[in-house]
């Protein structure tokens, strides 16, 4: 039996995109699944109803860095993997390779600290103030004050590690990133556990955080000869801010910004007009759901970097073989998820199992998953389309995310946590999914096709 599995399972081996890297990112994604329940099942043993909605609501407030980071990272990623392209990690983690890509890498890693370095201030002053302003004068008894003001202060030393990662995982260490972040979630819902067991009660929040910050501080450390060696300025021009990054990072910008009313206006809406104990459900219902796109991204998030990597060397057929494949095996695993997700939330109602109160009736959880499912089709594309170094996603990303924020507000403040679902899955099914894929296409041919003029002026038009 051996002898026959063997051959098969070196078959699958090489058919599916499985390396180190995929591996550590799936247990990454893995990991909220398994742990989230019994998350769940802490919270709702160890925090009151009003309490659960004020950890969910700490972690909406803290969604606002989007407002600060302008998508910086995420513009970063694909600037640093297309010119690590030509370049290679040598003996002791030092960069080796032509100096004018290694100025280029500098130049976008000067670049990154000193904006994260700035943002990281203004976040810990605004949001802290926000959260006192929001959180403050309800009529609900808790102890919230100090465990929000260390949450921000944590958060916002974890902001500021948020380039070196970023520069890590573009130079194509993603292995190493991703098992940090899942040293990281590991160990944050250990402590999470830990603190509610010992009646720390929203000082949990804290624990999550600051286990991410010392693995991620850790990583920073072990890599200290290779960010050490970007700091020495090669001669050659680096890449100018104003004239090639600007104009791809505000385009993202400008998505991510509104992204944060798409996905992070539930718990705040619901918290505003029904209370801590519907938005205590709400954020409970959609923890559990963002655990579908989480587990999915592991066939393509790893991929990103050597997308970048394809893109800049034109090698446009293996490109789309690659994407393909990704994008089939995240999809299909979204799909797989969000289907477990339902059926893991019926049978705690079946059984009537007491979480079943700490959660969005069945409706509002196969609404919230199905929308998960959706968007993962866009994911995919989105990945494609940046690896080129271009949004021409921003108009459809602002245009729903402003859709999904009136939405939830209307809907939200009328019917709860379900009328938030309502509007999601709306708005996923009827305009971003269709709309990313008539994008998508238009663009690839567009930019492939060696009678366009973009491919005349050899590829994409710079940003």
């Amino acid at each position: 039996m051996t002898v026959v599995l063997a051959p098969a399972l070196r078959r699958l081996r090489d058919r599916l995109p499985i390396d180190r890297g995929v591996i550590f990112f799936a247990l990454g994604r893995l990991w909220p699944a398994i742990a989230g329940p019994a998350t769940a099942l802490f919270i709702a043993g160890f925090l009151g109803p009003e309490e659960q909605g004020f950890y969910y609501a700490f972690w909406s407030l803290l969604a606002l860095q989007t407002f600060f980071e302008l998508s910086f990272s995420v513009a970063l990623l694909p600037f640093v993997a297309q010119e690590w392209s030509h370049l290679t990690l040598g003996a002791g983690r030092v960069i080796e390779g032509p100096v004018e890509q290694r100025a280029r890498l500098a130049s976008l890693a000067r670049l990154g600290v000193l904006w994260y370095s700035s943002v990281s201030t203004l976040f810990a002053v605004a949001v802290g103030a926000a959260g006192f302003w929001f959180l403050g004068g309800r009529p609900e008894q808790v102890d919230w004050h100090g465990p929000w003001v260390v949450l921000v202060l944590v958060a916002t030393l974890q902001l500021s590690l948020t380039p070196l990662m970023t520069i890590l995982e573009g130079c194509n260490q993603v292995a190493s990133v991703y098992l940090a972040r899942f040293v990281a979630a590991a160990s944050g819902s250990v402590g999470v556990w830990l603190v509610l067991i010992a009646g720390g009660r929203l000082w949990a929040a804290c624990a999550a955080t600051g286990a991410s910050l010392t693995v991620y501080a850790t990583l920073t450390f072990v890599y200290r000869r290779f960010f050490r060696s970007l700091l020495v300025r090669p001669e050659g021009a680096g890449v100018t801010w104003k004239r090639e990054f600007w104009p791809m990072q505000w385009r993202m910008a400008g998505g991510s910004l509104a992204s944060y009313f798409a996905f992070s206006m539930f718990v705040p809406v619901v918290f505003h007009y029904r209370g801590a104990v519907e938005a205590g459900r709400t954020g409970m219902t959609w923890q559990m759901t963002a655990v579908i796109g989480g587990l999915a991204q592991a066939w393509l998030t790893p991929r990103v970097p050597r997308l970048g990597m394809l893109t800049a060397r034109r090698a446009y057929a293996e490109l789309d073989q690659l994407f393909l494949r990704a994008s089939v095996l995240s999809v299909g695993t979204a799909v797989a998820c969000a289907v477990a997700v339902v059926v893991f939330a019926s049978l705690l109602s079946l059984f009537d199992i007491p979480l079943s109160q700490r959660i969005l009736p069945i409706g509002a959880v196969a609404m919230f998953a199905a929308a998960a499912a959706l968007m993962q089709v866009t994911q995919c594309q989105a990945a494609y389309l940046r690896a080129h170094r271009r949004e021409p996603l921003l108009v459809l990303s602002v245009g729903s995310s402003v859709l999904i924020g009136m939405l939830v507000w209307l809907l939200g403040s009328r019917y709860g946590g379900s009328g938030a679902a309502a509007a999601y899955l709306l708005v996923v099914a009827a305009v971003i999914v269709p709309g990313g894929s008539v994008i998508w296409t238009r663009r690839r041919r567009q930019w492939h096709d060696p009678t366009s003029v973009y491919a005349l002026a050899g590829g994409p038009p710079a940003p």
